[in-house]
């Protein structure tokens, strides 16, 4: 029972983890769409 609960932690933890790296890329990508001449 333990394992299991550990189990649906680590998961749900992983996804969260992989969201927020998503999001961070997300975020990354816009701000260089908006202001594509800040490269440059």
């Amino acid at each position: 029972m333990v394992e299991d609960l550990m189990a649906i932690i680590h998961t749900f933890s992983c996804r969260l983890y992989g969201l927020r790296k998503y999001k961070k890329n997300l975020k990354k990508v816009i701000t260089n769409e908006s202001n594509p001449d800040s490269k440059k």
